[in-house]
């Protein structure tokens, strides 16, 4: 698949600004690092091809795109158009606000 994942994308960024590793349970697991399930359940190469006029965007917590169990990465890694953000409420991400204000989606 040669589109963009957008929540592992955020999830690069944000690891790359953490200024501590980020262990959670199971971080002891050797994982795929794109579908980020152990190596021996990996199931990048069952990923469908799909075709949809639908776009996705995925407003997640802090720390939220860390997790492997994430349903949004996989939705990300089926659907073409999809985009992905750490929301703060009082400092909103300026690229989230140009795509919610974008006339080619409906919020």
């Amino acid at each position: 698949m040669s589109h963009l994942n957008s929540v592992l994308s955020l999830r690069a960024r944000e690891l790359a600004k953490a200024t501590r590793v980020f262990n959670a349970r199971g971080s002891k697991v050797k994982r795929c690092d794109t579908c980020l399930l152990p190596r021996t359940d990996c199931i990048c190469t069952a990923r469908p091809d799909v075709v949809s006029k639908s776009a996705f965007c995925f407003i997640m917590y802090t720390g939220e795109c860390y997790k492997p169990s994430n349903t949004g990465r996989i939705i990300a890694d089926v659907i073409t158009d999809n985009h992905a953000y750490v929301w703060d409420r009082t400092r909103p991400d300026p690229a989230m606000l140009a795509l919610l204000a974008n006339d080619n989606y409906a919020p």
